[in-house]
């Protein structure tokens, strides 16, 4: 199973450090209620619904001002899938071997990934504030797995 997971530098680090990194971990996922929710989008923009959840997501977990997702094709028993909310499911651990690629905001998200983050934290519960919706306007830049050294490096600077 794919599992789209909202990432810190730190979870970042210990991916890299750690052949195994235990959780559990809140993540997002194509599950059946996601399905039934987009019952109209095909596999791949079933996936791009739960690579959109898991950005939002991370906007709590944001590095640097940055929202960062981690793909983990996951084994079926190291996930637990709730759908609460849809999509939603809990990741047992990561296998480094397992991770497929990350995705991170450029450095011109910056100023919509603050605003964002600023106006969620003043947000009416059950609410979406416009300017987290605004960030659909920026698509996150995908890096292999060889790549983690790089956007430690990137976050980092």
């Amino acid at each position: 199973m794919r599992v789209y997971l909202p990432a810190s530098l730190k979870l970042l680090r210990s991916v890299r450090d750690s052949s195994v990194v235990d959780g559990p971990f809140d993540a997002v996922a194509v599950t059946s209620g996601l399905r039934e929710w987009y019952s109209t989008s095909d596999a791949d923009g079933l996936e791009y619904a739960a690579m959109a959840r898991a950005s939002d997501l991370a906007l709590e977990a944001a590095t640097a001002d940055r929202r960062v997702v981690v793909v983990v094709e996951a084994d079926d028993v190291d996930v637990d899938v709730t759908d609460e909310p849809v999509g939603s499911v809990r990741l047992v651990r990561i296998e480094g071997a397992r991770v497929a690629s990350f995705h991170v905001d450029d450095a011109t998200a910056v100023p919509a990934v603050r605003l964002a983050r600023a106006a969620l934290a003043k947000a009416i519960p059950d609410s979406m504030p416009w300017e987290v919706e605004h960030l659909v306007d920026h698509d996150l830049a995908w890096f292999a797995r060889q790549e983690l050294d790089a956007v430690i490096a990137e976050l980092e600077s």
